[in-house]
């Protein structure tokens, strides 16, 4: 029996092939799905249990007395080498339980590696059926930890390098990037004030003097209705609702909006005279 794992760039749409022969007659082939985030050593691991399986659902009559499964992965075999006891994932613990289970009926079951892409007649057909079957529908294998961690480090990485690509062209060909106050068009106080705000540790908010000491009362000065929090500030106070209106266009902007723009904010402190 040759067996044999395939994923796309070793992470992706894995497919598990396998084809059993007895003597030079091929008796089956076998196509499994390895999952849609998956790795090769797990396509490998498919491959290799999705055999067993056939091996052990098709005994009907005699078992035979000796199975030898060709697999061109080394990482299958050392990690299956380390013995039953020492297995922690549930696929590689699985192939053990079915290697038991044949050797229980009297099968000597032994796992040999082959080298890949090397021509080998079975491997080569193992292969094949490998890539075919990561063609299958693959929403219902589940996913395993190890490949969720590789596929959210993987993701991550690639948004940091579409993130980083104009800053290496910038670097890479000598283009000065503008700083942030020279692009909006603002100073760089105003920029500094618009960053406190937007965290919500401004001195220009009573309630946040008031958490730190500096003031008695956090009540907005204004309206004396309530605490002068960000919100406060920037939506709610019926006091500053024609700044708002003649900026935002509404009386009660979302505060998404309100701090949105930063031209905007800043244009609407200065008519508040907070700048």
């Amino acid at each position: 029996m040759d067996q044999n794992g395939s994923a796309t760039d070793g992470v992706e749409n894995g497919g598990a092939g396998a084809v059993v022969f007895r003597g030079a007659t091929e008796l089956e082939r076998i196509r499994t799905p390895a999952g849609r985030w998956t790795s090769s050593y797990r396509a490998e691991l498919t491959a290799l249990d999705s055999a067993l399986a056939s091996l052990l659902r098709g005994a009907e009559g005699p078992a035979p007395r000796e199975v030898r499964i060709c697999t061109d992965s080394q990482s299958t075999l050392r990690r299956l080498a380390e013995g039953p006891a020492a297995q922690t994932d549930v696929l590689a613990d699985r192939v053990w339980q079915r290697l038991l289970d044949l050797a229980d009926r009297g099968t000597h079951t032994s796992l040999q590696w082959v080298p890949g892409h090397a021509g080998l007649p079975g491997n080569e057909l193992a292969d094949e059926i490998a890539r075919e079957a990561a063609n299958l529908e693959q929403h219902d294998v589940p996913i395993d930890l190890p490949s969720a961690k590789a596929r959210l480090r993987r993701h991550a990485h690639q948004e940091w390098e579409q993130r980083l690509q104009p800053t290496r062209y910038a670097l890479q060909n000598g283009v000065r990037r503008p700083p942030t106050a020279e692009r909006l068009g603002l100073s760089r106080r105003e920029c500094v004030e618009v960053a406190r705000l937007r965290t919500g540790h401004s001195l220009m908010l009573r309630e946040y003097r008031h958490r730190i000491g500096l003031e008695d009362d956090p009540t907005c000065p204004e309206c004396g209705l309530e605490d002068e929090t960000l919100t406060h500030l920037l939506t709610d106070c019926p006091a500053r609702a024609d700044a708002r209106r003649r900026i935002f266009g509404e009386d009660e902007p979302e505060i998404k909006e309100a701090l949105g723009d930063p031209t905007k904010l800043v244009e609407l402190l200065r008519r508040l005279g907070r700048l």
